[in-house]
């Protein structure tokens, strides 16, 4: 690690940083007391240019995060905007992780303080505030449809998520925005729009490609969920994403189909007439030519159980960490034998694209910021 430090009359370093920034007016006192000591220069050198005197902290890290490689360095200097910088640093990597709850936390601790020559900072902020609360909060804690959205909740493919009216007048503001944000407007932009393909995919005319998104998305989330050590949520979202698989499975071989009252079997049994995991996976061996596997079975009853013994369902049980892993791992190898080989996996992780919301177009600090500094020869 790489330090970036600052040069004054009163205080140099114990170390030598291979970054140094001084006050222009220093510059020649630097050069003598670098003579007088015989200290090893420095591999870069930075003057800070008079109007740039009261925002040293934000002028190092202009320097690394410009440098291209700023994991390699450290910005040895302290204060309340050094602080500032890391944890806007953690802000971008969880929403990154859409780890909107850790978002939440850290962005309480941030301090308000007052940065000179970064007021485009104030106005990133408010876009990533309003991006995870409106946008990645919902879309990663099942939130699509909310109170109000379906006019009809057991015919919810039918209604287009209220999330994308919201969505696409977050996308309006986002393309009228002029201001000193606006590299930050631009890449948020593009997100959003792969994200309004992402979620249309659940508002369509086919319910057997609705259900097969739905499906993704649900073990998409289940995997997120396991991520974060939410496994209770992670172990019923695996049991949703196997049960809408197989439903769509089901309207595609003719035994499910739309009635008035929601989507349900064609031909019943009157002991089996809800529509279930189990029912379902009886109905297409039975009438729909799904080879009848043991272990398969066994597996679909244990996960049936253990889904319904969660205190988040009808029991009052927990989750182990071993119980979760082994439902993602075995879902997925059901789907890859029993539907479309790798397409399905494929389609999970589109469900959640990366924001790759990244630190350097946070950091965008060519409009004024670099006036301030000349990089001298050592």
């Amino acid at each position: 690690m790489k330090d970036i430090s600052l040069w004054s009359i009163d205080q140099q370093p114990d170390w030598q940083p291979e970054i140094l920034l001084l006050k222009s007016e220093d510059e020649e006192l630097y050069r003598l007391w670098a003579e007088d000591t015989g200290a090893k220069r420095p591999a870069r050198l930075y003057l800070i240019m008079p109007a740039g005197y009261d925002a040293e902290i934000v002028l190092a890290h202009y320097i690394k995060y410009r440098l291209g490689r700023a994991d390699n360095y450290k910005v040895s200097l302290r204060g309340s905007e050094t602080l500032f910088f890391d944890r806007w640093e953690n802000l971008v990597s969880l929403i990154n992780r859409y780890d909107m709850h850790s978002y939440a936390v850290i962005r309480e601790t941030i301090p308000q303080v007052d940065i000179p020559l970064l007021p485009h900072l104030a106005d990133a902020l408010n876009f990533l505030d309003e991006l995870t609360e409106s946008i990645l909060t919902p879309l990663a804690e099942s939130g699509l449809y909310l109170e109000g959205d379906a006019r009809d909740r057991a015919k919810w493919w039918h209604d287009k998520p209220g999330w994308l009216t919201r969505v696409r007048a977050y996308q309006e503001r986002l393309r009228s925005h002029s201001g000193a944000a606006r590299p930050l407007a631009l890449r948020v932009e593009q997100l959003v729009e792969s994200l309004i393909k992402v979620v249309s995919r659940l508002h369509q005319p086919s319910i057997g490609n609705v259900l097969y998104h739905a499906s993704a998305y649900a073990f998409a989330l289940a995997e997120l969920r396991f991520q974060q050590k939410r496994l209770q949520e992670s172990c019923v979202l695996a049991h949703r994403a196997i049960d809408l698989f197989l439903q769509h499975r089901g309207v595609n071989e003719g035994i499910l189909a739309e009635f008035p009252e929601g989507l349900g079997f064609v031909k019943p049994d009157p002991s089996r007439e809800l529509v279930t995991l189990m029912n379902t996976e009886h109905y297409l061996v039975r009438d729909a030519g799904l080879a009848k596997n043991p272990k398969r079975l066994t597996f679909l009853r244990w996960l049936n159980g253990l889904r319904n013994s969660l205190l988040y369902t009808h029991g009052f049980h927990g989750s182990l960490e071993t119980e979760a892993d082994d439902a993602i791992k075995e879902i997925a190898d059901i789907v890859r034998k029993i539907g479309d080989g790798g397409r399905w996996r494929h389609t999970v992780a589109s469900m959640l694209p990366s924001p790759i919301v990244e630190s350097e177009c946070l950091f965008d600090f060519e409009a004024g910021i670099s006036t301030y500094l000349r990089e001298a020869q050592p």
